[in-house]
């Protein structure tokens, strides 16, 4: 492998499932009362979420969207 001098190693950053998303992270930025970044999660999880739980993510998302 050459290295040139704009070679930097870089970290890995785990991807987050779409349960961790709207189990965890979700509920945590609604409860900060920061909605606009919750309905970004929700909607993060639903493109990673089976066909089940995408509507019931989708919808969350679109009421925290909604003033």
């Amino acid at each position: 492998m050459v290295k040139s001098r704009f070679w930097r190693p870089s970290l890995a950053t785990p991807r987050l499932s779409g349960f961790m998303l709207s189990f965890y992270l979700g509920p945590f930025y609604e409860s900060q009362k920061l909605n606009a970044i919750a309905a970004a999660v929700y909607e993060e999880a639903a493109k990673w979420s089976d066909s089940t739980s995408r509507p019931i993510l989708e919808n969350k998302a679109r009421r925290l969207r909604t003033p």
